[in-house]
């Protein structure tokens, strides 16, 4: 009895259920960061809704093309976070049904050994120990579905707990990147060594309090714009996202110099509009 739910997980790593729940907590920690990181994307894409719509009541035809740009290039940065935040959130929920049911096998485990030891050498009757192995196979073979995802995804419920948080952060970039579109080359071109650190940063950039420093010197503030206008001058056209994250500075600065570049009657010309 049992023994197929031993060949699926050993407990040689340490208790399941407390690998389990430390992954848990952890991914946990990092679905709240994407929560939060959505959430002032949010915030800057309502920001350029409403400057698109006073644009649009002025007829500003450049303002009207740079804003649709940029909302469009933040439109594709959000829906990648928020399909990284739905993944986690499934994975949570799939490893506390795990941990529950490989909580109820280890008391049916623990339960069967009571019984073998109250008969002796004498083996339980047959109908006992054909409702206990139907029990073990209907819990086994639920525990290996939960372990096994849609896409293809494994998980191996032997791995450490680290082991366990890298493959939950490897599915939900999986389904950023593969269910809907490719992650958006403004979050590839972030500085991060991961994915989620990336997303961190654009992030960061679209904080309106992050311009503050380049007000407080105007020494700093011309060298900024200096090599803004050198970007842009550089690629020929006017993409603020991309120049916020190549140059590693907040949007609204970059903007306010690409807006000021163009009433200038620069020869650049915009970037085109993505539909």
């Amino acid at each position: 009895m049992f023994s197929s739910f031993r060949k699926v997980v050993k407990f040689g790593r340490g208790e399941l259920k407390d690998r389990l729940g430390s992954a848990i907590l952890k991914i946990e920690e990092r679905r709240h960061q994407l929560h939060i990181l959505k959430s002032r994307l949010e915030a800057r894409m309502q920001n350029l809704i409403e400057a698109l719509e006073k644009a649009r009541e002025l007829d500003d035809s450049v303002r009207i093309t740079l804003f649709t740009d940029e909302c469009s290039e933040l439109k594709k940065v959000i829906n990648a976070v928020s399909l990284c935040e739905v993944a986690l959130t499934q994975i949570i929920t799939r490893f506390e049904s795990i941990r529950d049911i490989s909580e109820a096998m280890k008391h049916m485990s623990s339960a069967a050994d009571i019984i073998k030891h109250i008969y002796g050498k004498e083996e339980p009757t047959p109908a006992l120990e054909n409702i206990a192995s139907e029990a073990t196979r209907t819990l086994s073979e639920t525990l290996a579905d939960l372990s096994n995802l849609s896409c293809g995804f494994d998980f191996d419920l032997n791995s450490s707990v680290d082991g366990l948080t890298e493959d939950a952060e490897r599915y939900a970039l999986y389904l950023a990147s593969e269910i809907n579109e490719p992650i958006p080359s403004s979050i590839q071109q972030a500085k991060g060594r991961s994915l989620f650190k990336k997303m961190r940063s654009l992030t960061n950039l679209t904080d309106s309090q992050n311009a503050i420093y380049a007000a407080n010197s105007s020494t700093l503030s011309g060298k900024v714009e200096e090599k803004v206008r050198r970007f842009f001058k550089e690629r020929g056209e006017y993409n603020i996202i991309e120049a916020s994250v190549v140059l590693n500075l907040p949007i609204d600065l970059v903007e306010e110099v690409a807006l000021k570049m163009i009433s200038e009657e620069s020869s650049i010309k915009l970037a085109p509009e993505v539909a």
